[in-house]
């Protein structure tokens, strides 16, 4: 996710299906597949992906009406989950476009529920941006009307959606201004109205990259790990120190499952794959677990990690190979231990090197058979957007 991520993935609870990382039954149809998709000429970046039993919803960005004036715009793809096809029916060709502007818009991250998806992301507001935040339905790819403004809503205050989660009634966005300052928000998930019994007018200044949240909390990571009442905004006291967990370094990505926190990040930046366990009650490091856990990469970024109930699952790309031949990886590790799974890719991880230029992984979800993997596809040095669904036990394309 990106970036995030959130994984949008099937878990015990409705809740904990949108926002925790978490996919332990059922699974899809089909088998493992790669499609790409080339919107023009130039190098165009997806950057977000969720599940549900029959789809895959893809976001990003789309430079189709790039030219003498940069303006890319933000791209929504619906594609079947057994075979990757595009879904006519989701807004007549599987592909719904947004361009608010003339210049740069950028759809930066993704979550969805039983009807419809919530997109984050920012459009261009005179050299600057301000954040958006858009609701579609699922099925047809039309704008819900009730939200925001014809299902578009802008807010003051943050020049960018960088990452959203949701629960049954509310979505949780870090936004971002042009200092670098972020903040959680909270928006009533029918209109988009802040609800402002949250921290201070529906805004908590907290300098976080990712969140997640179960029935009473937000668990938001960074420099350092939060934990935060979802009515209040509030630090929680008996979570570490007064609701604050230190951590190895600045974390890209979190998931969680009923009874831990997993958070990844590459330490030194860029650099080794570091997976930290806590509890999700004390805060506490789980004792036994590996950290480390044996990986090889010692170049790289993380952008992604889903868990089941056996298996953690890091995504991200590997600077290992010789410079400008950047590739995909995707580690399994065992979640008791923190151990690489031996039987699953290379034994290392399993990598993937579509072209002869920098590939990239943005993001990855999982359920009970696949991994699904999006990022760039840089053949002929036109950054492409290519999805791959992978065996989840071998890790087989």
């Amino acid at each position: 996710m990106k970036t995030g991520l959130l994984v949008i993935l099937c878990c015990i609870t409705a809740l904990c299906s949108w926002n925790c990382g978490l996919a332990d039954s059922g699974g899809s149809a089909g088998s493992p597949f790669a499609v790409t998709s080339n919107p023009s000429g130039l190098s165009e970046n997806p950057e977000d992906i969720a599940i549900d039993n029959n789809y895959i919803y893809i976001i990003g960005e789309d430079c189709s009406l790039c030219g003498a004036q940069w303006d890319p715009q933000w791209r929504i793809e619906k594609r079947t989950i057994a075979t990757g096809e595009l879904v006519a029916a989701f807004d007549a060709d599987g592909i719904v476009l947004l361009n608010p502007t003339n210049s740069e818009d950028y759809a930066t991250s993704l979550v969805i529920d039983a009807s419809y998806m919530y997109i984050a992301g920012m459009r261009d507001n005179a050299g600057a941006y301000i954040g958006c935040v858009i609701k579609i339905n699922k099925t047809t790819g039309a704008f819900d009307n009730n939200f925001g403004n014809n299902g578009v809503l802008e807010y003051a205050g943050g020049e960018q959606a960088h990452f959203i989660v949701a629960d049954d009634s509310f979505l949780y966005i870090i936004d971002r201004d042009g200092l670098g300052n972020r903040r959680i928000v909270k928006l009533n998930k029918i209109t988009g109205a802040i609800i402002d019994a949250f921290g201070t007018n529906g805004v908590v200044d907290l300098q976080v990259q990712e969140l997640a949240v179960d029935d009473s909390y937000i668990y938001a990571a960074g420099a350092d790990l939060f934990k935060l009442n979802k009515t209040s905004g509030t630090l929680i006291n008996g979570f570490g120190n007064a609701g604050v967990v230190d951590t190895l370094g600045s974390v890209n990505t979190i998931a969680i499952d009923n009874s831990y926190i997993y958070i990844a990040t590459a330490n030194p930046f860029p650099g080794s794959w570091f997976v930290e366990k806590f509890d999700i009650d004390t805060g506490d490091f789980a004792a036994g677990f590996d950290t480390l856990g044996g990986s090889t990469i010692t170049s790289g970024t993380i952008s992604s990690i889903a868990v089941d109930s056996a298996y953690i699952y890091l995504g991200g790309t590997d600077r290992n190979p010789p410079v400008d031949d950047w590739r995909w990886c995707i580690e399994k590790r065992d979640i008791m231990t923190g151990n690489l799974v031996p039987a699953f890719g290379t034994g290392e991880a399993a990598f993937s090197n579509p072209s002869n230029g920098n590939d990239l992984l943005s993001a990855h979800v999982v359920d009970g058979r696949f991994i699904y993997s999006i990022g760039v596809d840089n053949n002929a040095n036109d950054g492409q957007w290519r999805l791959e669904k992978r065996d989840k036990t071998t890790g087989e394309l």
